[in-house]
């Protein structure tokens, strides 16, 4: 390997090394929660998948129980499956984990930043669908957020570009909620689509703080 080939794999790239300027400035990886869906009709778990995308993006934190404690926190990541998503019944469901979690973030300090991602193996026109929807319920259920404090995209495993982007996103929202913080800015409304379904399983959450169990809040 030559000498500039060594060194260029030393030093991190500009987006990661903004991405871990910003953990260290919002007090670390701690200040991250990692919120997902359950799908109790296929038995489906999904502590790899947080595991997974925990080590993707941030490396070696550890995914724990935190249900039903308000969250304070600088980012929440909300993370579904592009299967669950996509099944209409499960729209009220998705909308009453993102409500749950306003309640618990509210009166808190700093709005934290908020993305939403879509699982799935490949991006595709339908999991194109449905990061449009998840950004669509974010915003209308998060409407005093900054808009640019809120973002939603695809994560696909071993897609080093798209982990890439995430962090950049993550660094993009977190500054969009500290600077409307400083300035005093209450966000606005957007005026997305409330779809209307039969009820739907209960969510599970996951937080990557370093958490704890309890009872779950009512939404």
């Amino acid at each position: 390997m030559h000498l500039e080939s060594a060194i260029g794999a030393l030093v991190p790239p500009p987006a990661e090394e903004e991405f871990h300027q910003i953990l260290k400035q919002i007090g670390g990886k701690g200040n991250v929660y990692l919120v997902g869906d359950v799908d109790r009709q296929d038995g489906e778990c999904k502590c790899g998948l947080m595991q997974e995308f925990v080590a993707e993006v941030n490396g070696g934190m550890r995914a724990t129980s935190d249900k039903g404690r308000a969250m304070h926190c600088a980012v929440v990541v909300f993370m579904f499956r592009h299967a669950y998503v996509r099944d209409k019944a499960n729209h009220v469901s998705v909308r009453e984990v993102l409500k749950d979690v306003r309640t618990r973030t509210e009166g808190h300090g700093v709005r934290p930043a908020l993305l939403g991602l879509v699982h799935d193996h490949c991006e595709s026109a339908e999991t194109g669908e449905s990061v449009e929807l998840l950004e669509q319920m974010l915003r209308s259920v998060f409407f005093k957020h900054p808009h640019d404090s809120i973002w939603a995209g695809h994560f696909v495993p071993k897609a080093p570009d798209g982990v890439q982007d995430i962090r950049r996103h993550i660094c993009k929202a977190v500054l969009s909620a500290q600077a409307a913080q400083s300035t005093g800015e209450v966000g606005y409304t957007f005026v997305g689509i409330t779809p209307v379904f039969q009820n739907p399983n209960l969510d599970s959450r996951e937080s990557l703080n370093r958490g704890g169990d309890g009872n779950r809040a009512s939404p």
